[in-house]
């Protein structure tokens, strides 16, 4: 009889934890909870541990379904707020390690790269030409195959170590259009892109390559796998400057004609920079957050363009008031669109 008692006081605590339960259901009427809220730190807790990664979301699925269904909804909104200059000068500064220049990482320098690096930049491409220069790495050059477009345009751009194939390469100075003393890119969609601004570097007056964060966040949501909201950021890749007086000009001297009549009137309603911003994926990449990354990004620099349409430049600090006078589009591409970006860009074709 003891034990029967013991036993009926452990019921009793647990069917008063289940009435406390219902008590707060009742009381707080709770949507249902995204796993995707807590997904970074799911995956930061469990590391490598993919099977405990599956354990967790599982659980979560499964209580999911007895969660009563909350009669408030949350409508996320997209509301356009005050234009904010961003100063290109206050980018946060990137770093790759040697290593990387051997995978997928690639570096690009200017011929003046001796009087724009710094110190401590010098000291570390002396160290590449140095390693570069040992017998035992120079063994390993077979595994290195050349590109293509470094064989093409030597008279444009290089390897940095003499008789080596691998980056960093250095580009005719007024080729490489950039004000970053190093342009550093991580995968190899992002240096085909370079090597075809470089080589059309005429039609440009300059460029960037934004850092992956902290530098132009575009906010986007989408449903993943059908069924659970995510709100993510990113940086997009490329910021493409060209003056629209210039770029007029030189398409009216080539003789191309077709698109000169949009472009004007642009210029008439005010505008003299052009900003082509550009994403870059593979194209083999298939994440589904893909499409509402265009998607938002195409609507954010309409938004922009109109906010710029109507500033009243007095309003601005008396710094970026130069710049204000600016047009944007928004370009998300995969490899095999590249020509035909390139081709758009050099008749004059500003849309899509």
């Amino acid at each position: 009889m003891a034990r029967k008692s013991k036993r009926q006081k452990a019921i009793k605590r647990l069917n008063l934890s289940d009435h406390t339960l219902d008590i707060n259901i009742r009381k707080c009427n709770y949507n249902k909870f995204s796993f995707s809220e807590i997904e970074d730190y799911v995956s930061e807790l469990v590391g490598s541990r993919d099977y405990q990664y599956k354990a967790i979301k599982q659980i979560d699925n499964y209580f999911n379904q007895f969660l009563p269904r909350g009669k408030k909804k949350r409508v996320f909104e997209n509301i356009s707020g005050d234009l904010i200059p961003v100063d290109t000068s206050g980018m946060d500064k990137t770093g790759i390690r040697v290593s990387e220049l051997e995978r997928d990482r690639t570096a690009f320098l200017s011929e003046d790269y001796e009087t724009e690096v710094g110190k401590a930049n010098e000291f570390v491409l002396e160290y590449i030409n140095e390693l570069r220069g040992r017998p035992e790495d120079k063994q390993q050059l077979s595994l290195f195959k050349p590109e293509d477009f470094v064989d093409r345009k030597d008279e444009i751009i290089r390897t940095f170590v003499k008789g080596d194939t691998r980056p960093p390469y250095v580009v005719n100075t007024s080729k490489l259009k950039s004000p970053q003393n190093i342009v550093l890119v991580s995968h190899s969609p992002e240096k085909e892109f370079v090597f075809q601004l470089i080589d059309n570097s005429d039609y440009i007056a300059s460029w960037i390559k934004s850092p992956d964060k902290n530098f132009y966040s575009i906010d986007y949501e989408y449903w993943k796998d059908g069924k659970d909201r995510v709100r993510r950021s990113f940086n997009p890749d490329f910021f493409i400057k060209i003056n629209l007086d210039e770029y007029i000009s030189r398409l009216e001297s080539e003789g191309k004609q077709d698109h000169l009549e949009e472009l004007k009137k642009l210029q008439d309603e005010g505008v003299e920079t052009l900003i082509k911003v550009v994403e870059i994926k593979s194209d083999e990449e298939q994440d589904e957050a893909t499409p509402a990354k265009e998607d938002y990004a195409k609507a954010h620099f309409e938004r922009v363009n109109k906010k710029l349409c109507a500033l009243n430049s007095a309003d601005l600090d008396s710094r970026y008031r130069g710049d204000a006078k600016q047009f944007y589009t928004f370009d998300l591409l995969r490899t095999y669109q590249f020509q035909r970006w390139i081709e758009d860009l050099i008749k004059g074709k500003f849309f899509s």
